[in-house]
């Protein structure tokens, strides 16, 4: 129990609230019976840094919370007034002695340890004990541990590192002369696809996806508020077997077969309709790939309450992947909207992503436009590098799509 008291006397401040509330989810205040819980609490809480700026005394959020159960039955307003009780006075715990707060919030500052800190609230949840904070404390001493290891400075000595570095660019792109104008897709690096509506961004994706997995990679697909589980699956049998859906619909079972045979331990794909920047890490540190696909990025949340996506927002999950990508050792490939602008042109620039003006290229080694091109042909597409750190700008290459079997050939 101390736990949650501890949780809820740390979110009274704004700031914290604001810091942590991504990790944190109210399932981790809940029981069974949660009018006698912290659940209600948590709630309020909510309710209230979502439309205030500053932090909150305990009384304060006790008289507002009160206040609102006019009707309820004096056992609900005792027991919630009881729990109240026990938050004032958690200090008293043993449990507490050490400061169970102050550990938290270390562990939760380490982004990588807040999914174990998480398993042990949920623990605690279920059945508080003193067993789950000495849990968090080791998780907090590890996370400090690793804070203090961590390699601040780097020398001056470009040889040093070097060769892993070049190295490092492991993945080629299924077109050479492409694949040599980027130099490769590794570790810690991130692309950017762009296009009008139904143009090929997933399909792009997809096929070299499935040319990734050929060389050994690892591939999880985030596909947010876009295909369906059946639809994208689809998508990599047709982009692997150059098959129809009528072929598919005629051979499921030899399909799904030998799709597992090659493809089994390689590719995890995660269709949802929502998805949060703590949960991907989550799922990111789970399955360790080499190439992780965010389509559509834009639509990943930073888990904010009250989050609107303003275009400043998408610079934001731009770098947040970008970090994500260095710190697990992965190849990001982001698909997003192009503007209006791109329409009828066969050449992309950076100014025809969406909402370019708040430099969202800038996040990216490379930024990807695909485009059918003045003529619109329905199975023509020109890939333009809007953006390239690593050569030219401005050039494209043309290829042509079997958009029935999600085959991409140079034309």
């Amino acid at each position: 129990m101390s736990l949650q008291a501890n949780l809820i006397k740390t979110l009274l401040k704004h700031d914290n609230y604001e810091i942590y509330g991504p990790y944190i989810s109210k399932h981790h205040f809940s029981r069974e019976d949660k009018k006698d819980f912290f659940y209600p609490i948590y709630e309020t809480l909510s309710g209230f840094h979502k439309e205030n700026e500053s932090d909150i005394s305990l009384d304060d959020l006790q008289s507002i919370h009160l206040s609102s159960l006019e009707g309820a039955s004096k056992d609900r307003r005792d027991a919630i007034a009881e729990t109240y009780e026990t938050i004032r006075h958690v200090g008293e715990d043993a449990a507490s002695n050490s400061d169970a707060a102050k550990h938290l919030l270390t562990t939760l500052k380490r982004k990588h340890k807040a999914g174990e800190a998480i398993e042990v609230l949920l623990a605690e949840a279920d059945n508080p004990s003193q067993e789950n904070w000495i849990k968090l404390k080791d998780i907090a001493d590890d996370a400090v541990t690793a804070a203090d290891e961590e390699e601040i400075f780097y020398t001056t000595d470009i040889t040093v590192g070097d060769e892993d570095y070049q190295a490092s660019m492991r993945w080629k792109w299924f077109d050479p002369t492409f694949n040599e104008a980027v130099k490769g897709a590794g570790p810690g690096r991130n692309c950017l696809i762009f296009a009008l509506t139904n143009v090929g961004k997933t399909s792009w994706a997809t096929f070299n996806a499935i040319n990734f997995m050929k060389q050994g990679a690892k591939v999880l697909h985030f596909s947010i508020a876009e295909d369906s589980k059946v639809a994208l699956l689809r998508r990599y049998y047709q982009a692997a077997f150059n098959s129809t859906d009528t072929q598919l619909d005629q051979n499921k079972e030899m399909y799904a077969e030998k799709f597992a045979k090659m493809y089994g331990d390689k590719l995890f794909l995660c269709p949802t309709d929502s998805l949060t920047v703590a949960r991907a890490e989550q799922l990111i540190k789970e399955v360790k790939p080499d190439i992780v696909v965010f389509d559509d990025y834009k639509d990943l949340e930073l888990g904010y309450k009250g989050e609107t996506k303003a275009p400043k927002i998408y610079g934001v999950l731009a770098a947040k992947i970008k970090a994500l990508s260095i710190k697990y050792n992965f190849f990001a490939v982001c698909c997003a909207q192009a503007a209006d602008t791109a329409t009828g042109k066969q050449i992309l620039e950076r100014t025809d992503i969406a909402d370019s003006r708040v430099d969202i290229p800038a996040k990216f080694e490379y930024c990807i436009g695909l485009s059918r091109g003045a003529n619109q042909s329905n199975n023509i597409r020109y890939v333009s590098l809007a953006k390239n750190k690593k050569g030219v700008e401005g050039v494209h290459f043309g290829y042509a799509i079997e958009e029935a079997t999600c085959q991409w050939r140079i034309a």
